[in-house]
């Protein structure tokens, strides 16, 4: 168990900070790489929509990682997209397939701004 403190925003018209401590369960995560995903799976994983979002959210809770999706422009409030409540090990999974996915994608742009600023000079 891990004992957290959670702090979060409560009210729309008068938001006040709560803070709380709770005690969160924790499954250690396998050093197991992840099963390849079926043909089916993937098939489902295409099966819905995707919507658009540009603004998400992290909330740990007792129960896991909720992960809130949302999309904002500057004329518009913050709607509510999606949102997803995930066991800390399957958010741990999560993040590890993020970092090996987006890597060559954040070398890329790394390079490109070091470019554009070696073109400024």
């Amino acid at each position: 168990m891990i004992r957290a403190q959670l702090r979060g925003v409560v009210g729309m018209a008068e938001p006040k900070v709560h803070s709380v401590e709770v005690l969160i369960p924790v499954i250690k995560p396998s050093d197991q790489p992840q099963p390849v995903l079926t043909e089916e799976e993937i098939r489902t994983s295409f099966s819905g929509p995707a919507v658009h979002s540009n603004k998400m959210l992290l909330t740990m809770t007792p129960a896991g990682a909720r992960l809130t999706f949302m999309e904002h422009s500057t004329d518009v409030a913050a709607q509510f997209r999606s949102a997803v409540l995930l066991s800390i090990h399957d958010a741990i999974a999560l993040k590890n397939l993020l970092e090996r996915q987006l890597k060559p994608f954040e070398e890329m742009l790394k390079s490109e701004e070091a470019g554009e600023s070696k073109n400024a000079d």
